[in-house]
């Protein structure tokens, strides 16, 4: 998964690109890290899994928050989730109802998706993507 998270950054999320090369215009995408992320482990969570996102946050450069249900309950998580500054929550297990309402209410995305090791999809979840286009050409002309 490391190895993944590297090449990923590497070829795409750490880098400035134009995928679309057109010569009248640029569109460059590039990727910048999220202010906040907070990580909740339910009971049935998985300790590699809890690993595995932690490790790709650090790639991404992102600070977390940490909870687990272990330490605090989703009622009293969900309480504190606004007073956070996360951007995101990455749910690790099965997600408690409670906790989705507390984030839609604030609108703050929960990723519950399974985790992966490919760090091509699961690196998006602590970045978000830009997309600058300028144009190039001006009545016509190509600006040079």
């Amino acid at each position: 998964a490391e190895r993944s998270d590297q090449h990923a950054w590497a070829e795409e999320f750490g880098i400035d690109h134009d995928p679309t090369a057109l010569f009248c215009e640029s569109n460059v995408f590039r990727y910048r890290p999220l202010r906040g992320v907070a990580i909740r482990a339910e009971a049935d969570a998985d300790h590699i899994e809890l690993a595995r996102v932690r490790a790709a946050a650090g790639r991404c450069g992102v600070s977390i928050v940490e909870s687990t249900a272990a330490a605090e309950s989703a009622a009293d998580f969900a309480a504190r989730l606004v007073s956070l500054g996360v951007e995101r929550v990455r749910v690790l297990g099965s997600i408690d109802p409670i906790l989705r309402d507390a984030a839609n209410e604030h609108h703050i995305r929960l990723a519950d998706d399974p985790v992966t090791r490919d760090g091509r999809v699961e690196l998006q979840h602590y970045v978000r993507e830009q997309a600058i286009s300028t144009t190039l050409h001006r009545y016509g002309n190509l600006i040079t």
